[in-house]
This record gives C-alpha cells, structure tokens and sequence, in this order.
C-alpha cells in the first residue's frame, strides 16, 4: 500500500485568506461578499489561525443556527472546501452555517502522536474548540447541533475530533479516508456519537483493504466502520440498500445503516463502487483527477439531512 499522497506534498506557510490586519487582542470577522461569506481569524493558543465562514443570506427569522465544522484535505484551504464541497447550497436550503478553517501549514495534526514523523503538535484540536465558541458568539449557533466534516486529510482530522473530543459535536461525517490504527487504538469518545462515513472503492490515496503506510497503519474501510459500530454500541448486522444508479458514470452506491446502538447514534456507510478520491457530488471537476467521482449521490446532501436527525443531549 502506498502511504496517502498528502503526506508527499510540500508544506508551505499558508497566506492569509484575505488581506486584512487582526484587531488587537481578539479575533477579526470581515465580509467576503454579499451571499454571506465572512473571513476570519482568531488567536488559538498564541498563534493566529484563519478561517472562512458561511451564513445563510436570509437568516434573521429563524433563531439559533446549526453548525458545520468543514476540514479540508491536502493540498487545500477553507476556501478550496467551500468550493468543491458545495456545501454552501444546501446549507442555505436548510439553514445551517458551515465554518471551513485553513490548517496550520497546510496539513491537520490527525493525532498521530510520534515526534520522529509529524512534525505538527496537535493545536487543531484546540483550534476547534476555540473556532466554535468563536462562531457562537457572533452568530448566535445553537451548541446542541454543531457537526464535522471533511476530505482525506480533513477526514482523518474527524475521526481524531470524533475520538478527543466527541462531546462538541451530535454528529460527524468522514470522507474518504480510512482511520489511522493509532488513533483507533486508543479511541474512547465517551459518548455515542452518529457517524456517516463515505468511501470509494477505487481510492487509491487511502486503498479500501487499509495497511501499512510509510509513517503509520490504517484500518481497512470496513474495519473503520466496524469500530464506530463497536464504540456506538451498534447492531453489527446492518441493513443494506443500493442507491438507484441514475449518473450512469460507472460508480455504484450500496448504503449500509447500524440501527440499535447507543443513545440514538447511527452509523451509515456509503460503499462507493468505482469511485475515487473525491467529495461524492461535488459541483466541480477535480484537477488534477483523483478518480472517478460519482454523480449518484451528494456528500453534501447527505451529510446535512443525516445531521439534522441529530442533536447532543
């Protein structure tokens, strides 16, 4: 197996996502445009962070919003996330405000915890505590509905958040990226926590059978699924369903759910046959390629409905 391709490319310090000066002693909030998309930054355990945020348009009559916490992969940024993820549409149909944060250098600390191969401590974590308080302070978030989400890298981010600090968030949703074994090792959310997951059969950054990479093991897709069946407390026997093959793009969608498990958790796992290392659905074409992408379904579509049948208690 090879190692994921984001471990390859050149870290570089990320520019500013847009040129202003940060308020002394606080974080800044400055409008992009006029369809709701602010640019931020905020101070996380003395380094400024940067972050790209989205708000419904026509949102002054409905309260206290969910939130999507959207982690993108490498190469990538928040913007980058917005763009081909596009979950901007739905979140606008069904009101949420989706946050898409740069990493530090490019890269997400994932937890792999070995100083002799990553090179970043892991400050994400707290980056992401101090973004949602953030984001609840000036837009008013409801705090039982916050979420995660991401691609490759960003995914692997979810499942680290998902382990460490589960108790934030009534929902996540991983794309495309196996878990790491040392993460999976010593897992233990504490909470049930619904979980969707979405993964291609043909990706060849994070080969579904999993194995070892050139700094870390992963699990295999199914053996991702099964832990978060396990530390769910799930039925292990799930119902299967296939999505109706509608793009004719040579990718097929069979849809596992886990009923039964703990507190009202979910698990559900799209099984992308002929798929790639894509955002299933994603508005744009990826350049360069990194498979097929199917046209079957949308990830962000998906993500969103299966967020809103969940809240923390």
């Amino acid at each position: 197996m090879r190692y994921p391709r984001w471990r390859f490319f050149p870290i570089g310090r990320l520019a500013s996502v847009v040129g202003f000066i940060a308020a002394c002693g606080g974080g800044t909030l400055e409008p992009l445009d006029d369809a709701g998309n602010f640019a931020g930054t905020i101070t996380a355990e003395g380094i400024e962070r940067t972050y790209v945020v989205h708000v419904p348009p026509d949102n002054s009559s409905v309260g206290v919003l969910p939130l999507v916490i959207a982690l993108h992969g490498v190469p990538g940024t928040g913007l980058s996330m917005q763009r081909f993820s596009g979950l901007d549409e739905p979140a606008d149909r069904l009101g949420f405000v989706v946050a898409y944060p740069d990493a530090r250098y490019g890269e997400w600390a994932v937890g792999l915890d070995d100083p002799t191969v990553d090179f970043l401590p892991d400050r994400d974590t707290e980056f992401i505590k101090q973004l949602i308080s953030e984001l609840d302070g000036r837009f008013d978030v409801d705090r039982r509905r916050v979420y995660a989400t991401g691609i490759s890298n960003g995914a692997l981010m979810v499942h680290h958040l998902s382990c460490e600090m589960a108790g934030y968030f009534a929902a996540v949703g991983p794309v495309a990226a196996t878990m790491m074994e040392p993460v999976a090792d010593r897992c233990t959310p504490g909470v049930s926590l619904p979980i969707v997951i979405m993964h291609g059969s043909e990706d060849d950054q994070f080969p579904p059978e999993g194995g070892e990479g050139e700094a870390t093991t992963f699990l295999s897709i199914q053996g991702t699924v099964a832990l978060w069946v396990g530390l769910n407390g799930c039925d292990p026997e799930g119902a299967v369903a296939v999505e109706p093959d509608t793009a004719d793009d040579g990718t097929s969608v069979r849809r596992t759910e886990y009923a039964g498990c703990d507190g009202g958790a979910e698990v559900v796992f799209y099984d992308i046959t002929g798929g790639g290392h894509v955002w299933p659905g994603s508005p744009v074409a990826y350049t360069p390629p990194t498979g097929q992408m199917t046209r079957d379904i949308s990830a962000s579509e998906i993500l969103l409905t299966f967020f809103l049948r969940h809240e923390r208690h």
